[in-house]
């Protein structure tokens, strides 16, 4: 019974010990800067019509963030060039988890795509949120002459 007691403490004791030096460790990490998104004044005609969902997260290294979506076409039209920023947010909150750019080839009527980028984020991998709390906001950027 001692045994298991002082098993017990000394396993709580790790844990706790492990978690201050990962807390420390992040504190004197370097930050990485969120890149901006630059939005136009006026909204793109087809904002209405465009749909990223499916956004699966992955963070190989600190600071940096895989991101795969997929981009869906809700109108009758035919699009090509499509550049967009992302703003990948927590739901619920004004917390931004990571902030991109998206280009996509061509998107058929109706259709959809799936695109992947490379994202900066201030958050550890383990302070991410699940899939499900994900909320992406777009903006789409003009097509330049």
């Amino acid at each position: 019974m001692t045994l298991g007691v002082a098993v017990i403490l000394l396993g709580g004791g790790y844990l706790y010990w492990t978690k201050n030096e990962r807390a420390e460790k992040a504190a004197n990490a370097p930050k990485a800067v969120m890149e901006e998104v630059k939005g136009s004044k006026g909204t793109h005609p087809l904002a209405k019509q465009i749909e990223v969902t499916g956004v699966r997260l992955r963070m190989p290294k600190p600071g940096q963030a895989e991101v795969q979506m997929v981009v869906v076409n809700h109108s009758a039209a035919e699009i090509a060039g499509l550049t967009m920023d992302v703003v990948l947010g927590a739901k619920g909150t004004n917390k931004e988890v990571a902030v991109f750019s998206v280009k996509v080839k061509q998107l058929s009527p109706f259709g959809s795509a799936e695109v992947s980028s490379k994202a900066k984020s201030e958050l550890s991998a383990i302070d991410i949120p699940d899939w499900q709390f994900l909320e992406p906001k777009v903006v789409i950027q003009p097509n330049e002459p």
